[in-house]
Order: C-alpha cells, then structure tokens, then sequence
C-alpha cells in the first residue's frame, strides 16, 4: 500500500508542480531609450510574472486576470530589483500574479512643468504599458498624453485586441508620491497603498531649507538603518544603498549625454536633486474612484516619522478618521480607507516583507487566498 501511494505521487507530481506559482530563477532589468520632451533618457524596468502555464493560457483565453496588475514604485534612486524580497512576496500572493517594477531617470526637458515628477507619470505610464505588451495587456480606459513618449523609438500604440488590465499602486518612500500622482491622473488605478511614504510631514516653505531638511533627515535614517546589520539585515542594508548609489550616479552621468541629443541645460547635471525637492512638496494629488487607498508607516522610521504626521495616539479610530479628512477628503465615504502603523525603519519593506506584503495585499483585496 505505502509503495502504491509513493508511486501515485510521483506520477501526480508534474501536475502538481504544474499549478504553483513560481518565480523567475534570473528575472531581467529590462532598459529602454525613452524620448519626451525634448529629451533623451534612460528607463528600467523589471516583470515579475508568477503565474502559473494555467493561469497564462485561461487570462489569454478570457482575454481578463484575476484581480489587477500590481506596479511598484520604488524609493529615491532605488533600482527595479531592489526590495525583491517584497516584490517577489507581492507577485506569488496577487490575485494576478504579476508585479512590474518601472524606473526612469528625472525628467529635465524643455517644458519646465513637465519636470521630475510630473514627467515621471507620464513617462512611466508608457513604461507600465510597454511592460504589459510581453504580456499582451495594455491598461483600461487609457488615452494618448498631449506629449509624446517614444521608448526604444516606438510610441505604444492602443491595440484594441489586447487584454484590458486595472492596476494597483503601490508606493514606498518617493514612490508614494508618485503612486498618488498616478492614481490621481489616470483611471485605470483601482487601488493605492503608501508605504513609509513621503508627501504627508510638513517642511519649510522654504524650498532650500525644506530641501535640506530631507536630505539631512535622510542621512540620520540612514545611519540608524545602518545598525540593522548587527540585527542579520545586512543583505537587505547594502542592497539599498548599493541601488541609492546607482541610482544616483548613473542618472548624473546620462545628464550629459541627455545634454548631447536632447536640450541643453546646464542644470541637468543636478536633475536628481530635483527628486529630494519633490519630496518636499505638500499637493495633495486629488484621487477620485479608487476601491482601496491604505496607508503604511513604519513605526520607527525618523525620515517620515508617523508621531509628526499622524500624532502620538495614532493608533486612535478617531486620528485614523481625522488622518484621512486631513489628506484625503475627496476619497472620504467613497474609497475603502486603511492607516496602519507597522514595526521598522524606512527600510521595512525589505526586512519585514512578509507582514508589509500581507497588508498590502489584503487591505486592496488583491490577496490570493
């Protein structure tokens, strides 16, 4: 009887084998030439597409996924594989299954309100779009920017035979700028999730001054993040500073040749301190529609401390009410609304990826149970 049961199990063990998910053993930072506004940049991004042979054949065949497209938006200067323990633990447990992660570098062309962040949506909507190709997708209820965004010197066109996807922000530090910004500016966001997010502490109207300010509050974050080496985090420590230091380095360096093929602009060359100064700002980006908009602090972060945003009670029904009709009272009565304060730093979705994920997942209904 044993020997019967071993032997079914290894002839079932393909099928089995066959219905889990998986990640990629080696995923791909894929990189594009990207042209807007005057300009020529650099974009990179990663797919991380756990489905499984099933799920790919039955999306393709009803021409729909389960849930949505879960888009990452990292950190200051971060690269797209990093944090990967939580993008890996966000694409195994979707509904979906696949999580892209697009990066380009800061917008300086020739129309000045379309710099930094302002371009970035632009530029990384195109991104998202070009990304989900590989996948036959585009996103829901889309139309073309009034400026163009050519990526690898190709527009992506609207193809009406493609599978049509919603997709869930989900930002952390900067990125939770961005994400609100994107969730703000096109329908197709059906659900935002902020992590250790930037856009809510109050700084100097100054904007020097309140650019200093971050960037000395980062550096103090950063050293106590430091320490999380001593505690077996190293790992994760390195490889967000290593990603900082790339990120930073390789944008400085493109300035130039952005300066040689597209306008000329001496400031360029200073085009990723233009991100620490969108840090600064207190918009409010205006979401309309969302299903879902959850809010994440790191209980120990200094840089966006949630006793400076949120209060000392924050754990408080009431200071969670307050927090949204602060920020968000446009989405008040309409979205589903979730505050949370988590353990960590601002480095907490690499280390406590399991719990971060969880919460993000669940709170936008996107966990695959």
């Amino acid at each position: 009887m044993y020997r019967a049961i071993i032997i079914v199990l290894i002839l079932l063990h393909p099928f089995i084998a066959y219905s889990v998910r998986t990640l990629p053993k080696n995923p791909v930072v894929h990189s594009v030439d990207i042209e807007f506004n005057g300009e020529t940049l650099k974009g990179y991004f990663l797919i991380i597409d756990s489905r499984t042979n099933e799920e790919k054949s039955l999306h393709l065949k009803n021409k729909s996924i389960d849930g949505t497209v879960i888009v990452f938006f990292q950190g200051h200067a971060q690269r797209p594989d990093d944090v990967s323990t939580f993008t890996s633990k966000l694409a195994l447990e979707s509904k979906s299954g696949i999580v892209i992660v697009p990066v380009c570098d800061t917008p300086f062309g020739k129309k000045e309100e379309l710099h930094g962040d302002k371009g970035k949506i632009v530029i990384l909507m195109e991104m998202i779009r070009y990304a989900l190709s590989f996948c036959s997708m585009d996103v829901k209820n889309y139309s073309l920017h009034d400026m163009p965004v050519t990526i690898n010197n190709k527009t992506i066109p609207i193809d009406e035979s493609t599978t049509k996807v919603q997709i869930s922000a989900v930002g952390w530090s900067h990125g939770a700028i961005l994400a609100r910004m994107m969730a703000g500016t096109y329908d197709s966001i059906k659900n935002l999730v902020q992590i250790c997010p930037a856009g809510f502490k109050p700084w100097s109207k100054n904007q020097c001054v309140a650019s200093c300010c971050v960037l000395s509050s980062f550096n103090w974050e950063s050293i106590r993040i430091s320490t999380e080496i001593f505690k077996g985090n190293g790992k994760a420590v390195f490889s967000a500073g290593w990603g900082i230091t790339k990120g930073i380095t390789g944008d400085t360096i493109r300035s130039c040749n952005s300066c040689i093929y597209g306008n000329f602009n001496i400031l360029k060359v200073f085009r990723p301190y233009k991100d620490i100064a969108d840090v600064t700002r207190s918009e409010r980006y205006p979401v309309k529609n969302l299903s879902n908009i959850v809010v994440i602090f790191g209980e120990d972060d200094s840089l966006f401390d949630p006793r400076d945003i949120v209060g000392k009670h924050y754990t408080s029904p009431e200071i969670t009410d307050l927090f949204f009709k602060t920020f968000y009272p446009e989405a008040v009565g309409i979205s589903k609304l979730h505050l949370f304060i988590l353990p960590g730093k601002h480095i907490a979705p690499a280390i406590f990826y399991t719990e971060y994920a969880l919460h993000t997942l669940h709170y936008i209904d996107e966990y695959n149970n």
